[in-house]
């Protein structure tokens, strides 16, 4: 994850850059929905989007036009895999 902000005053885009980053890091920021399993191809990610979408409930507090993938494992690990899909929040 990384951000970045135009300006000229350093503290203001060092803090606003800061308070994103926290926000992220601390789940305010998105929603996601972590599985197992090795992902084969688009219909996968789709069906966790639709899941995750149903968790949530309401389409009005993320995006809908898009979403982020994530596979945290090589190819060669076989046990215990780690994916994640990300709907970005909307400003409230």
């Amino acid at each position: 994850m990384s951000t970045n902000t135009a300006g000229v005053d350093y503290s203001k885009a060092s803090s606003t850059n800061f308070m994103r980053l926290f926000r992220y890091i601390s789940g305010t920021n998105d929603d996601s929905e972590s599985f197992g399993g090795y992902v084969r191809d688009i219909k996968e990610w789709i069906k966790e989007a639709i899941k995750l979408g149903q968790v949530i409930g309401d389409t009005s507090k993320y995006h809908t036009e898009f979403s982020y993938t994530a596979g945290y494992d090589s190819p060669f690990r076989f046990l215990n895999r780690h994916n994640e899909i990300w709907f970005i929040a909307k400003q409230q």
